[in-house]
């Protein structure tokens, strides 16, 4: 049971841990200097995109407070009658 657990897991892992042109530079510096480089390289790029992702998450914050819809209006409601003059029945024509 625990030899499949521990299986499960080094697979689960390994599939999602990301790939990319940047793992493979981490993986391959880390085998040309010392583990304590690579440790050391893959701090920076995680803090990295932290960095990233807290610039998105603030800018798309702000962007969406700034694209709030406009309130509706309710139906009858005349758009150039003054709200006095919209309880009485509609602007007067002389």
């Amino acid at each position: 049971m625990t030899a499949a657990l521990l299986a499960g897991l080094l697979a689960g892992y390994g599939i999602a841990i990301p790939v990319g042109a940047v793992g493979t530079y981490l993986v391959s510096l880390a085998a040309r200097t010392s583990l304590r480089t690579g440790v050391s390289a893959a701090l920076g790029v995680a803090t990295a995109d932290g960095l990233y992702a807290l610039a998105a998450v603030l800018g798309g914050s702000a962007l969406a407070s700034a694209l709030r819809p406009a309130p509706r209006r309710q139906r009858g409601q005349h758009q150039h009658a003054p709200p006095a003059q919209r309880a009485q029945g509609g602007a007067q024509r002389r």
